[in-house]
């Protein structure tokens, strides 16, 4: 299967691992085109590799916290920039993507709580029903 972005190097799949940019994917100006659709001279959008595959929840938190963006898989999208906006915004972006990848956690972790909340509270109710219907007797 051909790369879909020259130049990427393998990431690993542990969802656990530090959520980082990696490096910077330089646009493939042959499929690029001289004008960006929403006008502006210049302008292109910026592919920025991830240290590995979001979680469904910091692709979530990526929709609260970056504009222009789009994640997707280990990519980090950001539409109408340039390789120097990025450039001159390195520290900006890596604190964009360390927020998503905590807020993402917190996300993560709140629903699991509510997962193993209910789990119990099935499980007592559970107990409670059977424990009913043990003392039902019939003539």
């Amino acid at each position: 299967m051909p790369e879909r972005h020259p130049g990427r190097i393998e990431t690993p799949e542990d969802p656990t691992a530090e959520l980082r940019i990696v490096k910077a994917i330089p646009p493939d100006l042959e499929k690029a085109p001289s004008r960006n659709w929403s006008g502006d001279e210049g302008k292109y959008t910026v592919h920025l590799q991830l240290s590995r595959s979001v979680t469904p929840y910091e692709k979530k938190a990526f929709e609260q916290v970056g504009k222009r963006m789009r994640v997707y898989g280990s990519t980090l999208e950001i539409s109408n920039t340039t390789l120097e906006e990025i450039r001159d915004k390195t520290g900006e972006l890596s604190r964009v993507v360390q927020q998503a990848e905590e807020r993402g956690r917190a996300m993560q972790e709140e629903h699991e709580e509510r997962a193993r909340e209910s789990k119990r509270e099935r499980a007592e109710e559970s107990d409670r029903l059977r424990k009913l219907s043990e003392e039902i007797t019939f003539d």
